[in-house]
């Protein structure tokens, strides 16, 4: 029977020491008919979420309403718990029997939310600070812990409710300030010190900075919550706020990251609905269609990808009020299901889930796969940011011009060979951030050739990383301040357009150029 409010713990086959792919170690009961000892075997856990057709967690569910699969083949369920967060005192007593049982250093049952807030305007027409206050406010229980990161700061975990909601209001009144200075960052202005001074005043709770070299991007302060939040044991919760939405050709490998340490990802964008535009029609009436852009369009796929790979939500054209409503609705029961897979390699591969509930209608949410290694590995950020920036400033109508670029291109073609384009630039470097490497002073530029068609279709690219030293002994701003970078890239038709973009990922940096190839 399940107990009132809480757990419901089903017989399972019996192991001892079973490693957790999160990193903890769990000794798990498994009783069968005719048992087995296994010495040490892999236990992948599940936060599985069940949703009605309102959103509204489905509860009591036994295992045989349960269906788990890993890379096409079904998996035997060796546990299954279910824990409601609204029922306290016995939840309490119930997860007491679940370590008491062996299950390892799995926390507490209450939740732990990670509240990233992103780029632009995070009021805006959703009203998202906003939103965000009342949540924390009035809908968060006494046990959950919640923290804030925003512009590499992050707060402590904790259920006092009020410093953080001094801090919410604070970045409420001050965010949109910072976030017109830092258009300026490299002109001059100090918009560090700005930021530290949002941070520190008096009556917010204590943050730290975390360790991050990149100008705070949205994809910069996703991966800082992602690493942050994988060093807790069990599920947690990553609420992204951005007036934008998160995108690039490297978003799934940053979902299948936050899987594997059992993040569950929900995005809310802020920035509104996308206008419409009227144009005539037949007969006299008129004919309205979005104005989004494909690449609006892929980036808003990106979001749904990364938090259906998860187990979270996205909410791309709502109040905020409403999705931080079906967020918390939803997370207050979750099943806690393991199994032991029958591919116990362990060769760092990732593992495809699949979850099915025997509930027509129901909304299942859960990680959709795991990297079968010993313990969850942090998301280097650099390759990620680098490709946001680099995408960046190919689409930006008035490119930046942090780097100045100049040179040219040329079409070539050799005898029995392909189209080639050869590019040969003057880089400035006046403008780049070197760090101290021994002796020397080293830059590492990433280099990106575009291609394109008549159209502006894309027929060729080449990415590149270019490293610039210096002599350390020589006084800062004696040094020559270009470099020479030259390239040949083949395409198989005539381009019309090449265009080149360097970016400085220490200093955050972008330069463009463009040629137009008709014109030689």
């Amino acid at each position: 029977m399940l107990r009132r409010g809480c757990q419901r713990r089903w017989a399972v086959p019996l192991s001892v020491t079973a490693l957790l792919l999160s990193g903890v170690l769990l000794a798990i009961p498994y009783v069968q008919q005719q048992p087995r000892l296994r010495s040490s075997v892999v236990l992948v856990p599940l936060d599985v979420r069940v949703l009605d057709a309102r959103g509204d967690p489905v509860t009591n569910l036994p295992a045989s309403d349960f269906e788990v699969s890993e890379d096409g083949v079904v998996q035997e369920i060796a546990l299954l718990t279910m824990y409601d967060t609204t029922q306290l005192e016995s939840q309490a007593r119930s997860h007491s029997e679940v370590l008491s049982a062996g299950y390892g250093k799995e926390p507490s049952p209450g939740r732990v939310f990670l509240i990233v807030l992103g780029r632009g305007d995070l009021q805006g027409p959703s009203r998202g600070l906003s939103a965000l206050t009342e949540f924390v406010k009035t809908r968060l229980l006494p046990s959950d812990r919640i923290a804030v990161l925003a512009y590499k700061r992050v707060t402590d975990f904790t259920t006092d409710r009020t410093p953080l909601l001094r801090l919410l209001e604070q970045y409420k009144n001050a965010h949109r300030l910072i976030e017109r200075r830092l258009e300026l960052w490299f002109i001059g202005e100090d918009i560090p010190a700005k930021i530290n001074a949002l941070f520190d005043a008096p009556g917010l709770p204590k943050t730290r900075e975390l360790p991050h070299p990149f100008n705070p991007s949205d994809v910069g302060q996703f991966v800082l919550g992602v690493n942050h939040l994988r060093l807790i044991d069990g599920e947690k919760h990553l609420i992204f706020l951005s007036e934008n939405t998160l995108g690039g050709r490297m978003m799934s490998t940053l979902a299948r990251r936050a899987a594997d340490a059992r993040v569950a990802v929900s995005m809310i964008r802020t920035g509104g609905s996308i206008g419409q535009m009227i144009q005539p029609g037949p007969r006299g009436g008129s004919v309205s269609f979005s104005s989004r852009s494909f690449d609006q369009l892929w980036r808003e796929q990106d979001a749904r990808d990364i938090t259906r790979e998860t187990g979270g939500h996205t909410y791309l054209y709502q109040y905020a009020d409403k999705a931080l409503d079906a967020i918390e609705r939803g997370s207050r029961v979750r099943y806690l299901l393991g199994y032991y897979p029958t591919n116990q390699t362990r060769d760092g591969t990732y593992r495809r889930i699949v979850v099915k509930v025997k509930r027509p209608g129901a909304t299942v949410l859960y990680r959709r796969g795991y990297f079968a290694h010993a313990e969850s590995e942090a998301i280097d950020p650099r390759a990620l940011i680098t490709d946001e920036r680099i995408r960046a400033a190919g689409r930006a109508v008035r490119p930046p011009r942090d780097i100045a670029i100049g040179g040219s291109a040329t079409l070539r073609r050799r005898p029995g060979a392909e189209l080639n384009v050869h590019v040969d630039l003057e880089v400035q470097t006046a403008n780049v951030v070197f760090r101290t490497d021994g002796g020397s002073r080293l830059a590492e530029l990433e280099i990106a050739t575009f291609l394109g068609d008549s159209k502006q279709n894309l027929v060729g690219e080449l990415r590149q990383r270019l490293e610039v030293r210096r002599d350390g002994s020589m006084p800062v701003g004696e040094e020559n301040h270009s470099v020479a970078y030259t390239a040949d890239i083949g395409t198989r038709s005539a381009p019309r357009y090449v265009k080149v973009i360097v970016y400085d990922g220490l200093g955050d940096r972008l330069g463009v150029a463009v040629f137009d190839l008709s014109k030689k």
